[in-house]
């Protein structure tokens, strides 16, 4: 090794130049889940769309200015007395109907806690199925180079299977009107997740290479089921009454939660 200091080549516990300790090496057991995390594609999409809602918002703000600096400044026509026509009365009240509605979806701090508190409860689930799948490819690329016996990955897959069904029925616990299809695209990610389980379970019992050829190509799907997800948190927390900066604010803490 090279000292750090005089960079003097040596082997041993200290240089013999300048008798500088040697740094220690970072290392890693061969157990899967001890070796440092990937990211998984949940952070990586979130981010995606972070950033596309951040610059859809500034392009917004832009178009606003631009358009308010190119109208006219002219004086606005003297109002007149005569009474609106049928159809403009109708219109006037569906705008009033619409303000009115704006009204009432004006949330109190309560309900935001109450509803942030089920969207975090769900998005977790999914984050924990992530993990899960995470783990699983670790431990079948270390099994492929040998450092990981198949007995061993047999039982860790089947316990993935297990835990991916346990998070399915949490997911349905927490449905209700309001956020059923958000569930229903998070269950339709575990499902993928069990699916690719259940195949290579399979391809280990019988040794058919069909059944490795089913859980890649579910595997291959994951990024879609992710970006489902991911489109259906946003509508659930758009149509409960956030806001866009909320909803940014909100998948940004998820993207930092993710990272760490």
């Amino acid at each position: 090794m090279k000292c750090p200091k005089c960079s003097t080549e040596y082997e041993g516990s200290s240089c013999p130049n300048c008798g500088a300790a040697a740094q220690p090496t970072e290392s890693y057991p061969e157990h899967p889940e001890n070796k440092p995390k990937k990211k998984g594609c949940l952070s990586g999409v979130l981010t995606f769309i972070l950033v596309i809602l951040i610059i859809s918002a500034i392009g917004s703000c832009t178009t606003d200015d631009s358009e308010s600096a190119d109208q006219p400044t002219s004086t606005p026509p003297a109002q007149t007395t005569e009474e609106n026509s049928p159809a403009e009365a109708e219109t006037e009240k569906n705008s009033e109907t619409e303000e009115v509605k704006l009204e009432e979806k004006q949330l109190s701090e309560e309900e935001k806690t109450a509803i942030r508190e089920i969207d975090r409860q769900i998005y977790e689930l999914i984050v924990h199925s992530e993990t899960i799948n995470t783990n699983l490819k670790i431990a079948i690329d270390s099994a492929a180079q040998g450092q990981f016996n198949v007995l061993d990955l047999y039982d860790l897959i089947k316990d993935g299977q297990n835990n991916q069904s346990a998070i399915y029925s949490s997911l349905l616990s927490l449905k209700d009107d309001t956020n059923k299809d958000y569930i229903y695209a998070a269950q339709s990610y575990v499902s993928n997740s069990k699916e690719i389980a259940s195949k290579l379970l399979k391809y280990l019992d019988k040794n058919e290479i069909k059944y490795l050829s089913e859980a890649k190509e579910r595997i291959e799907k994951t990024d879609s089921y992710v970006l489902t997800v991911v489109t259906a948190r946003m509508k659930y927390l758009s149509d409960m009454g956030f806001s866009d900066e909320e909803i940014v604010q909100i998948l940004g803490e998820s993207a930092d939660q993710d990272a760490n």
